[in-house]
Order: structure tokens, then sequence, then C-alpha cells
């Protein structure tokens, strides 16, 4: 009885395992080269996934049918005698055709690639059925009361949680203990068996957290995909707050939150603020939100405020005090995006400089490019000498006259009398006396000041003299820092053409002589695509009042190069000519390029009547977010007629504001 009963069971068994593999190598046989009947009767849901699939397969086999017959085409009028390629063999629908080796390596790569892709979504896809059915299964799940009728061989591909838990445990049953407040359960097996599954916004933490749990690395894709195209001002802070709750399993959906919140900052600040005194949400949030990449507000004046009030609240909220390690963070994070004021630079640098940090460099180097907007220049006499070294000595210490570094130099030598020589001399070693003024250069040779090495002074005169008589001074000892002009300077309007401007600043040589025109000296390109009526091309950018008019031309175009320079514009103006009240600019735009070819408008000027008299000036503001950098070239475009309605294009002067950025020269 043993026996006949054990051979029943061996029978059986065998059935089961018979009928499994023939459902099995039918469904994936009807993918291989197998003509589908057609089912008179309404196909199911799963029954037309099927026959999508099948058409998908059956249109990649016509490709390739006739790829091989155009290949053995060729073939065929070329000469099989000229060709020495190894030949293919290609079955599609019962017929073989031969075609030659022609295909490069990586396509067929690529081709094996998507190949496997697209066996693996069948293999998901095509086992929908057998979940709803039941069919085949071999394993129970028990789940908040649920028995769910499920396979193995599925659950061990697509989830090595399951895989695992299959593996090590013998009970079936299987009873799992997972906190599901959303019921995702029902929906995760649906997913694993059919690779897709509809997410609402509301429970899409939880989704991570199951796709997490039961580690479907598919489905965590799927999620942050989810959450970074479904972001909106309106969710994105909330889904922080919802994350907070479980900060490790978050990681991805945190990182694409901060990135929406980075782009979308000025318009979520004032909710951002209150986020960050939160003490629930993780300082390394805050810090990866000021690291951010579009966080950079450089040449955004009201961006860093807003960052620098956003920083002071983390430090009060959070209570940093003296915490060294928070406040390195903190600043270091501001320096990545050029997010310092002026003022918290300067508090910052003092506490670098108190712990002996080394980040204090930076920090110089912040206050350094925003000197001229300190509002009091004695904080730099509380620094170290060191520090002072490496503010006064950094290319783009933001001063117009470099007679400044030699007065701060000074000034700080007489408050610090304590300080040994040989810092002294350093100090004085950052003014670049090469590019003193000429009054300054007179006082010196009266009155010397003390700690000046007389060999650099007749250095830095000798390469003065070499940049007049446009010579190249081939000396190393010339190739240092005393003798080349600063990087960056910001010029600031205070009256229409005053002496602030940066035309004005190049055609002075940097404040070392009187002006002269930049266009007259080579520093500068003007062209027009209209020949002038009145005046020349360097009129055009004439510094004092000049006749100056193109002729009638329709759409007329102003270019001007500043060849070794380039600008961050903050304002620019415009003179009238002098010849004549009449003919004043109406309709024009400034536009400005980095390299001569691709051009960003900066300002539409439509009906625009200030200029009305002859000489007349004025001066406009250049918005910030019309800037996308520093630029090369300036444009003028006449885009309608002027204020006595023909094409005359007056213009007698131009002037630029902002930051100007000195390229380095190529011999």
């Amino acid at each position: 009885k043993k026996k006949v009963l054990l051979l029943y069971n061996i029978k059986k068994l065998l059935a089961y395992i018979t009928n499994f593999i023939s459902a099995t190598l039918s469904y994936f046989g009807s993918f291989f080269y197998k003509e589908e009947k057609k089912d008179t009767t309404t196909p199911s849901t799963t029954e037309l996934k099927k026959e999508m699939m099948l058409a998908k397969q059956k249109k990649k086999r016509a490709g390739v049918a006739v790829k091989t017959a155009l290949a053995s085409s060729l073939l065929t009028k070329q000469g099989t005698s000229q060709v020495s390629t190894a030949s293919i063999s290609t079955t599609t629908g019962g017929t073989t055709t031969t075609s030659t080796n022609t295909q490069k390596e990586e396509e067929k790569e690529e081709e094996k690639v998507e190949q496997k892709e697209e066996s693996k979504n069948q293999f998901v896809e095509g086992f929908y059925e057998y979940y709803t059915s039941g069919k085949y299964s071999d394993l129970d799940i028990e789940f908040e009361g649920k028995t769910y009728h499920v396979h193995k061989i599925i659950l061990s591909y697509t989830s090595p949680y399951f895989k695992d838990l299959i593996d090590n445990s013998n009970e079936n049953p299987l009873k799992l203990d997972y906190k599901d407040p959303d019921n995702l359960f029902p929906s995760i097996l649906e997913y694993i068996y059919s690779g897709s599954t509809e997410f609402k916004y509301e429970n899409i933490i939880n989704w991570k957290h199951a796709a997490n749990h039961f580690k479907i690395g598919s489905l965590k894709s799927k999620v942050s995909d989810f959450v970074s195209s479904n972001l909106t001002s309106e969710n994105v802070l909330t889904l922080l707050d919802q994350c907070s709750k479980n900060v490790e399993e978050n990681d991805s959906v945190v990182e694409a939150a901060i990135g929406y919140i980075a782009k979308h900052f000025d318009e979520l600040y004032d909710k951002v603020v209150l986020l960050a005194g939160r003490k629930d949400i993780p300082v390394e949030w805050m810090f990866n939100l000021l690291e951010h990449k579009d966080m950079d507000k450089e040449f955004d004046p009201e961006g860093i405020e807003k960052v620098a009030k956003l920083a002071e609240t983390i430090k009060e909220k959070r209570n940093f005090g003296k915490d060294i390690l928070l406040n390195q963070q903190l600043i270091a994070a501001l320096l990545k995006n050029n997010c310092l004021t002026a003022e918290t630079a300067v508090s910052n640098l003092h506490f670098c400089e108190e712990h002996n940090l080394e980040i204090a460099k930076g920090c110089a180097r912040v206050v350094a490019s925003v000197f001229n907007n300190l509002e009091n220049t004695d904080l730099i006499y509380n620094l170290k000498p060191e520090t002072v070294i490496e503010l006064l000595g950094n290319d783009e210490l933001q001063v117009v006259e470099e007679d400044e570094v030699l007065q701060i130099a000074k000034s700080y030598i007489e408050k610090h009398p304590e300080i040994d020589e040989e810092l002294k001399k350093k100090i004085m070693g950052t003014v670049r006396i090469s590019f003193l003024s000429v009054d300054q250069l007179k006082v010196m040779q009266k009155d010397p000041p003390k700690y000046v090495n007389i060999e650099m002074i007749i250095d830095s005169l000798w390469a003065r003299v070499g940049r007049l008589e446009k010579v190249d001074i081939n000396d190393e000892s010339m190739k240092n820092k005393a003798f080349t002009p600063r990087k960056t300077s910001m010029f600031t309007h205070e009256k229409d053409f005053d002496t602030k401007g940066i035309l004005y600043f190049i055609g002075t040589k940097h404040g070392a002589e009187s002006y002269t025109n930049p266009l007259t000296l080579g520093e500068v390109d003007v062209q027009s695509t209209s020949a002038c009526e009145n005046g020349g091309m360097k009129d055009i950018i004439s510094h004092t009042p000049v006749a100056c008019n193109l002729k009638n031309k329709p759409n007329s175009i102003i270019t001007i190069n500043l060849k070794d320079y380039s600008v961050r514009p903050t304002a620019y103006s415009l003179r009238h000519t002098l010849s004549r009240d009449s003919e004043a600019l109406r309709n024009w735009e400034l536009r400005a390029s980095k390299d001569g070819k691709i051009y960003d408008t900066l300002l539409v000027h439509t009906g625009d009547a200030v200029l009305n008299t002859k000489g007349a000036t004025h001066t406009w503001t250049i918005p910030n977010s019309a800037v996308k950098g520093s630029y090369r070239y300036f444009q003028l475009e006449q885009t309608g007629a002027n204020s006595s309605s023909n094409n005359y294009m007056s213009v007698a002067g131009f002037e630029l504001y902002g930051r100007l950025n000195i390229m380095k020269k190529k011999k």
C-alpha cells in the first residue's frame, strides 16, 4: 500500500510539473516564429496585452526580414566574389535567408541588450494572468487576513526579499510581518507580476518604503521618476515633511525635492525659512540645499541676501553657537555657491581666523570680490596679517583704483606696529605699484613708503613702460602678480558718463594714465552695419559729447568688441548726437554675447523717449535675470523708426557698468 501510494504521489507530482512546463513553453512559444490564431471572442485585458506584445514581436521580425533581404539583394548585385564576410542564417516565419555579417559590433551589442531587456519585460508582463487566476500556484502568502496564491519563481526573480524568505523558510502559507497603512501589498504583487502600477502622490512615500522593504529595484526607480516629474510648489515641502519621519529610506526622494526647491528658491523662500527652523528636519538637508548647483547666486545680490538670511535662521534655530564643525559646514556650503554677503563674509572670516580654519582663504576671496560693497572697510584692520595679505593680494579684489590698496596697506601697518618686519613687507608687497595713478606715484617719489623694496618699484615702473610702448617684457621676474592687473573690478554708476565706467577705466589704462578713447588705444573694436554720416567709429563710444550718427538705413547694428575684457553688466549709458535735437533713438535693443555668435537680449526699448535734445544722456539698469554671464561683445540694434520717423541711428557715447573681468592675453 505504501509503495502504491508513493507511486501515485510521484505520478501526480510529475503530472503537475509537466503541466507547468507545458504552459510555460506554450506561453513563451507564442513569441517565437508562430502565427497566432485569431480569436473571434471579446478579448480580456490580459489577452489584449498578449496580442500587443505579439504584434510588436511580429513587427520586429518583419524588420529583420527586410534588412536581411536587402543585404542579400546587395550581395547579389555586387557579386559574392567581391565580398569576404561571414555568413548569417536568419529564420523568420519558417523562411530562412542568408545575409552577410556587415553590421558593426556596437550595433550587435545594442541589439543584444535590447533583446535581453525585451525578454525580461516579456517575463514580467507575461505571468500576470497566473497571478489573477492562481493557476500553478506553489505558495500561499497570508497577510492582514487575506491569502494570496503566488509562484515562488516569480517572486524570487523580482524581489530579493522574497527570494531570501523562500530560500530560508519551508512554511506554507507564508506569513508576512509588514506595516501597510495604505493597503499597498496587493498592488505590490500586481507590480511583481505585471511590471506596472499606478501611483498617487498622497501615499508615494509609502510606495517608496514598500519598494525598499521588498528590495524591488525597478519599483524604486519608478517611484523616484514619479516624484521628480510630479513635484510642485504646493507639494514639495509636504513631501519633505513626510520624508523626515524615515530619513534613511527616502534619500532619492529628498534629493529630488531639494533640487526642485533650489530651482524655485525665490518662490518658496518664505516656506523654506520656516522649514529650516524646524529641528525635526535634518540639518544635512539644509546644507545640501545651500550646496546645490542651482543655488549659485554669485551675480544675484537679492538672491545672496535671501540665502544669507536663510543661513542665519539655520544657525539661530539649530543653536550652532560656537560649534566649529557645524559652522564650518555652513560656511563651506555658502562659499560653494558664492552666497556670502559682504557683512557675513567678514563675520565668517573672523570666525575662521579665531579657530584657524582653512576655509578662511575662501572667505577672504569673497570679501575681496565684494570689497566695494563693505559699509565699513575698517573691519579689515581687525584681521590677522596673514589674512590681510591673502585679501589684498587677491586677483579679484574689487577696487576701482589700486591707490585704495596702497592706503589700506599703509593704514594697517600703522595700526599694527607690533607685527614683524617681514610681514609688513609682505603686506606692502600686495600693492600693484605698476597700476598706481600718476598722482600717487608723484607722492611716492617725494615720500617713499616704508617696507617697499626699491627694486620692486623699479621693476613695476619698467613693466609700466613696457605697456605704454606695447612691448612684451619677456622677463621671468616680471611674471608675478605685482605686474599684472587685477582680474575683476566692480564699476557702479554714479552719474551719466562719470569716471566710474568700464570703458573710461580701459581708456585710462586701468587708472594709470589720462583718458584716451579705448578704440584709439586698440583695446576695443567698434563696427556697424551702416556707415557713419557724421563722426566715426570711435565717436560711438566717446566719453565726451560729439556729433555722430549712422546713415539712414533700417535695422542698423553697432557691435562693440571688448577684446581682452569681459563684463557682467548691471547698467549702460547712451548719449544722443551733439549735432541736432532730432533723430533720437526710440526703438532699439541691447544684446550681448560671449563669442560674437550667440547673443542674449538684455533690454528691449520700445517707444523709449528719454533722449530728446542734442547731447542728451541716460543710464538704464540691466535686469539681473536677463544676464547669463560675462560678455565680450555688446550690440545695439535700431529696431524701429527714430524720433523723426526715419532710420538715422544716433549714438555719440556708450558706457558700461558692472563687474569687469580682465582676461589673460595670448602671446
